[in-house]
């Protein structure tokens, strides 16, 4: 399909608005060294055990964090998630009051998560746990706004053919962090700071695993069926999170059993091309979890393969076809499964070649949630326990 000049400034249009509303920057994706911010750049201390030495600092009013209207985000906290949806839809019971805790050492006072509890859930009657993880610029609401997941939560089943429906279903709240790529501060979770062990320094590996052990504390989840999903940056920690803990269980004994990703890609790699030291991790974790990777066949954020990331001047680790590989060869034995879509989520074989992926459609494709592939995902993640 080509598109026209017309149809192309609607679209425009479009992908701005949709942008704007997850916070995207636009070109923010650009990587400039020369001009990053000083109080982020933070590379000249990498080493190969764990990238960054220590987490990503959060926005502070010393120190603000620049938004896409040019304005400051100067705290590290977002506004709190409503926990409920804002346009047109209607569920059989709202989900209460968000999940809330301090972390000391998260650098904000309150953090936060919206927990979705499935009725007749017990400790006779377990049901899988999911956890999304919004993308950049995104906040825990996001998951009720502009994907079907907790629709889905009320009738679908994630325990197998035979389980119950319903299925425990939370969202997690990032924190406002500068992160070491200009025009990229704001929500996000820390994918350069990987210390997974089973009492993480990094506030973001604490924050999901308070998050499960939190909702799994009643006995009503099935601690076979705990899953992660993200998006975009979410999807890069999801793949992160994952990873590790399916191996190392959470301070509550907890495990990964297998993760979704959409538009994400390899969450081990360095910060720019050219660094030294590396940022890139010298040993990557090995694993055998599950994964399934969703990305767009032209996607100007995360690119599909290295022509596009070229094209578009994106940061190692991006090519979510590289990530694939990667997996294979350095973390698990088999290639992560995909499903790679074109803009109008039908499924495709091949990324569109760099000359036809333009930004702007590769912009399009990356803000919209598959929402016709959930059943896919979720089907997926039904099929994997912890064995």
């Amino acid at each position: 399909m080509t598109f026209k000049p017309a149809r192309d400034a609607v679209l425009l249009s479009f992908v701005v608005l949709i942008a704007s509303s997850l916070g995207c920057k636009w070109r923010r994706h650009r990587v400039d060294p020369a001009t990053s911010d000083p109080t982020t750049d933070l590379r000249a201390h990498c080493e190969g055990r764990t990238g960054l030495p220590s987490p990503l600092p959060v926005c502070t009013r010393a120190s603000p964090c620049a938004d896409l209207k040019h304005a400051t985000v100067d705290e590290p906290e977002q506004p709190p998630p409503s926990c409920s949806p804002k346009r047109g839809k209607s569920f059989q019971a709202y989900d209460g009051p968000p999940l809330t805790w301090n972390d000391p050492s998260s650098g904000v006072s309150t953090q936060r998560a919206c927990v979705y509890r499935p009725p007749g859930a017990s400790p006779s009657k377990p049901r899988a746990l999911l956890v999304f993880l919004h993308g950049s610029g995104g906040n825990a609401d996001h998951m009720y706004d502009l994907t079907e997941l907790r629709e889905k939560a009320e009738t679908s089943s994630l325990s197998g053919g035979s389980g119950d429906p319903g299925f425990f279903l939370a969202s997690a709240q990032g924190r406002n962090l500068h992160f070491p790529h200009k025009w990229f501060d704001g929500p996000h979770w820390d994918t350069y700071f990987r210390d997974f062990g089973a009492e993480s320094l990094n506030p973001d590996v604490r924050a999901i695993d308070h998050v499960i052990d939190s909702v799994a504390s009643g006995g009503a989840v099935d601690p076979k069926r705990i899953y992660i999903m993200g998006w975009s940056n979410g999807a890069f920690f999801a793949h992160a999170y994952g990873i590790a803990r399916s191996v190392t269980p959470t301070p509550g004994h907890h495990y990964v059993a297998a993760v979704v990703g959409f538009a994400g890609g390899d969450p081990f790699s360095g910060i720019q091309d050219g660094e030294s030291p590396s940022c890139a991790l010298a040993t990557y974790p090995r694993s055998d979890v599950p994964i399934l990777d969703v990305h767009r066949a032209c996607d100007s954020l995360v690119a599909c393969d290295e022509a596009q990331r070229e094209k578009f001047h994106l940061p190692p680790g991006n090519p979510v076809e590289s990530w694939l590989t990667t997996y294979a060869e350095k973390v698990g034995h088999t290639r992560p499964t995909e499903i790679l879509l074109d803009q109008r989520d039908q499924r495709v074989t091949s990324c569109m070649s760099a000359d036809e992926c333009g930004e702007v459609r590769g912009l399009a494709g990356h803000v919209m949630w598959p929402k016709d592939i959930e059943p896919s995902m979720l089907e997926f993640l039904a099929t994997h326990p912890r064995k």
